[in-house]
């Protein structure tokens, strides 16, 4: 349902004309609704099978014509409210808002006119609307001037039919005028109100047709000033040469005759009538209001003269006159800019596209993790909440800590909502009041929480505001977690919808060791995003960093330096490897606790000259890019990013046979899989891929292979995706079957 004052002829009465006839018909049954009424635009839109109705409101508060508006909402079954200008933004949205429809709501003017009180409603009216359209860039930056949040404007710019107006023979109506044939012609086209200023129009003619008398001008349009404008046309002597033509239905032949199309109006959205000039291939002369510089570009497509500046609208005007020829390259330029974001067509896509979303609306996710420091599960939210799409799902993250945070301007500078929200200690009421709070506000369909303080405060916080979907990522495993934790988990589960794991290692665990169902675990692997890790993009410039020759080979270790990854085991390897390649050189990568006390291994071992500790830089693809061999000595792993990673620059892998990565490494064909601890076996598969290159780039080329097959970053999006869908079909169907239960029961 279309919601408008009248279909009159005007700007924002055309496109809903447009809009309502070129709809996709086989997916929307418009009806367009006129709380005044019909106007001239009503019969051939009818004509083109639109049905029209007129509720010929009363007064200004007139309340009847909102039950009407409701009542006839609900015996049409409209799924979907479009409301315009705003009375009809008004009535329409509260009448939507009583019979629970969604609504959008077209702002089309930049307007300076509304009271305080108006623009108190249209804020309070804000977050009921399912999205608001804003005419032109102008019309966006004044309502968020005046308290409309950026995020719930999209601007769709006003189009047309440009062929309809293109090569259109000049009307006859000029001859009917007594008008010369070759008589420079200015067009005014606008209904005759004060925020037009025809007359400008007017006065700015009056001293072009005394200095060249040839000049013409029309005014085109219908209004209250009718009567003011014909006396004022009068007093500067202009009858004849000046002339109100009412409203013309070949507005398209009459462009054909024009010189120029003036507008000299104190407010605008985006004039149609402007994209209607352009298309016909006549220049226009208008004042810089509202989207007008959006589309004219002063000089080449058009004029943009300041406003009350009458001596440079009549110095541009008599140009014109004069120049013939500046018309025409203006006129063609115009024409050419026009077609394309301008265009009918692009105008229905875009409301199409944003009619799907309020039908589908957005659902809201929180994403809940315990911070945004560097880390694998950081790097892995980032991949999927940066490429959740952005036309079904609405994102956010919270991070329960307010202290420094390597990855947190990454989410921000891709455009991601992040709130802090300060946590310490075994357990902070302060911090889980507030994310309940921010749940309760946010109010999201789906919580998805990352990590285990997330998993604790998220969960319980999620259930207490009643979040319908909470789903927990599980990212590893470890052996000695303690009793309490397994019993926190273990009841968390039973409030939790899924658990997300990246390996199916985790997921047994979490079965047999946790007694967690099997039918709420799913396994989704880690992605890599392959454009960043790609060989070919990458030429391995950090070894002259490190200072290392051509004929040296580089294992590197990249990781924490905390317990779990046991790098003691790796420098202990090194240390053989050392006696056998003496050009092999260990790179470790990382920060953490234990640096101090691996550096003093590494010196115990006698590795200071081939061992080099370095901090992770920002682009960690780099060092794949320049290492040899990658090594991964975990004691536990879930679904190492670092193997991923490595895999996917073409590196071979060796890695302890633990945790989910059996899952990755296919022994002898992308890499080697040793027993934990076991720092003999680890140097003998080092020096093993280390004499033999051939078979160490094979490995990693399968290793490629394997990670574009299985671990994308668009399969772990597309997975997640689905699981979310699949949660989210389940709560309809368990609310349905609860109503139809009641109804039966008669509780209902």
């Amino acid at each position: 349902m279309y919601v408008i004052w009248s279909l009159a002829v005007g700007g924002a009465e055309r496109v809903v004309a447009l809009l309502a006839e070129h709809l996709d018909r086989v997916r929307y049954r418009p009806l367009v609704v006129c709380l005044n009424e019909e106007g001239a635009l009503a019969a051939p839109l009818r004509q083109a099978g639109v049905e029209i109705m007129a509720l010929r409101k009363r007064g200004p508060a007139d309340l009847q014509t909102l039950w009407r508006l409701v009542s006839l909402m609900r015996q049409q079954r409209v799924q979907l409210v479009h409301t315009h200008l705003w009375g009809a933004n008004l009535w329409g949205r509260l009448a939507a808002w009583i019979a629970g429809i969604p609504v959008i709501a077209t702002e089309h003017n930049t307007d300076t006119w509304k009271p305080w009180w108006y623009l108190l409603l249209d804020r309070w009216l804000a977050p009921r609307t399912s999205a608001l359209i804003a005419v032109s860039q102008a019309v966006k930056d004044f309502y968020v001037a005046h308290g409309i949040g950026p995020d719930r404007l999209a601007v769709i710019p006003n189009g047309i039919e440009t062929e309809r107006f293109a090569s259109v023979p000049p009307s006859g109506f000029y001859r009917e005028l007594g008008w010369p044939e070759q008589a420079p012609r200015f067009l005014a086209i606008g209904r005759l109100v004060p925020a037009k200023r025809h007359d400008r129009f007017i006065d700015a003619m009056a001293q072009v047709i005394a200095a060249r008398p040839g000049a013409r001008g029309l005014i085109i349009g219908e209004g209250p000033l009718q009567q003011t404008l014909a006396q004022r046309i009068a007093a500067r002597g202009l009858q004849g040469q000046v002339v109100l033509a009412g409203v013309r239905h070949d507005v398209p032949s009459l462009l054909g005759g024009a010189r120029a199309v003036v507008f000299t109006s104190e407010r605008e959205g985006l004039p149609m009538v402007t994209l209607e000039a352009m298309a016909a291939g006549v220049p226009v002369v208008s004042t810089p209001v509202g989207g007008v510089p959006e589309v004219i570009e002063d000089g080449r497509t058009g004029w943009l003269v300041p406003p009350d500046d009458e001596a440079s609208l009549v110095e541009r005007l008599t140009r014109l006159v004069d120049e013939p020829a500046l018309a025409q390259r203006a006129g063609a330029a115009a024409q050419t800019a026009v077609r394309g974001r301008w265009s009918l067509p692009a105008m229905v896509r875009a409301h199409d596209a944003l009619y799907q979303r309020a039908l589908r609306p957005l659902v809201p996710v929180t994403f809940i993790i315990d911070h945004l420091g560097a880390g694998g599960a950081q790097r892995q939210l980032f991949e999927l909440v940066s490429r959740l799409p952005k036309e079904r799902f609405a994102a956010r993250v919270i991070s329960l800590s307010d202290q420094p945070q390597a990855d947190l301007e990454r989410f921000r500078a891709a455009g991601i909502e992040v709130a802090c929200i300060a946590q310490s200690g075994a357990w902070n009421w302060r911090c889980f009041w507030r994310l309940l709070r921010a749940l309760r506000r946010q109010r999201p369909r789906i919580v998805h929480t990352w990590l285990f303080t997330a998993d604790l405060y998220g969960r319980l916080a999620a259930r207490l505001a009643g979040v319908p979907v909470v789903v927990s990522a599980v990212r590893s495993v470890d052996a000695g977690k303690p009793g309490h934790y397994i019993a926190a988990d273990r009841w968390l589960g039973r409030m939790t919808n899924a658990l997300t794991v990246n390996a199916e290692a985790i997921r047994r665990v979490l079965r047999d060791r946790e007694g967690l169902p099997a039918s709420k675990l799913h396994t989704i692997y880690n992605g890599v995003d392959l454009h960043v890790f790609n060989p070919a993009t990458r030429n391995g410039t950090l070894r002259q960093q490190w200072r290392v020759g051509p004929a040296d080979q580089v294992v590197g270790i990249v990781g924490r330096l905390a317990p779990e990854k046991d790098h003691a085991t790796f420098l202990r390897a090194a240390a053989a490897v050392a006696q056998q390649q003496p050009n092999a050189r260990f790179l470790i990568v990382g920060q953490g606790p234990l640096r101090g006390q691996l550096e003093q291994l590494s010196r115990q071992l006698g590795l200071q000259p081939q061992v080099r500790f370095v901090d992770s830089p920002q682009e960690i693809a780099d060092v794949f890019a320049a290492i040899d061999l990658l090594v991964l000595s975990s004691i536990y792993e879930g679904c190492s990013n670092v193997i991923l990673e490595a895999m996917a620059m073409g590196k071979p892998v060796i890695a302890t046979d633990v945790g989910g990565n059996p899952e990755l490494v296919e022994p002898q064909r992308t890499g080697l899989l040793v027993p934990v601890g076991n720092p003999e076996a680890l140097a003998e598969a080092m020096v093993q891929l280390l004499r033999d290159p051939p078979r160490a780039t094979q490995l990693g080329e399968a290793g490629r292979q394997r990670v574009e097959e299985y671990f994308s970053a668009e399969r772990m999006v597309a997975q997640t995706i689905s699981l979310y869908e699949s949660l989210l079909q389940k709560g309809v169907r368990h609310l349905l079957a609860s109503k139809v239960s009641d109804t039966i029961s008669g509780e209902g």
